[in-house]
């Protein structure tokens, strides 16, 4: 998974249209629930593939973070179709993970659909 600056988020939220969801876990680099998504939200996406997933500091940006509503870690949030298609607070464990990024493949692919 990879590291995203904030500065860098609405580009790839633009990106998702007609592309691949964006799947962006926001944390806290030495946050234990935080370690434990990335792992879950990892293994799940390589398992499923098709998706952009990345991680954000959300200490890097604190007026970003307000202004995206995120208010507690971790958070993950999806973007499919340049719209909020998913969003969790706190964690999951990998059924859990699995299953959002199923949905959050359909989402997509219905985002496409409808274009």
């Amino acid at each position: 998974m990879r590291a995203l600056e904030v500065a860098r988020l609405d580009e790839r939220v633009a990106a998702t249209n007609g592309g691949a969801p964006l799947v962006a876990c926001f944390v806290r680099k030495k946050d234990e629930p935080s370690q434990a998504l990335l792992q879950a939200i990892d293994s799940a996406a390589a398992e499923i593939g098709g998706l952009d997933v990345v991680q954000i500091d959300i200490d890097a940006d604190p007026a970003r973070m307000d202004a995206l509503r995120v208010f507690k870690v971790p958070e993950l949030i999806v973007w499919a179709g340049g719209a909020v298609v998913e969003r969790t607070e706190g964690g999951l464990d990998a059924a859990g993970a699995r299953d959002l990024l199923a949905h959050a493949l359909d989402d997509a692919a219905r985002a496409r659909a409808a274009d």
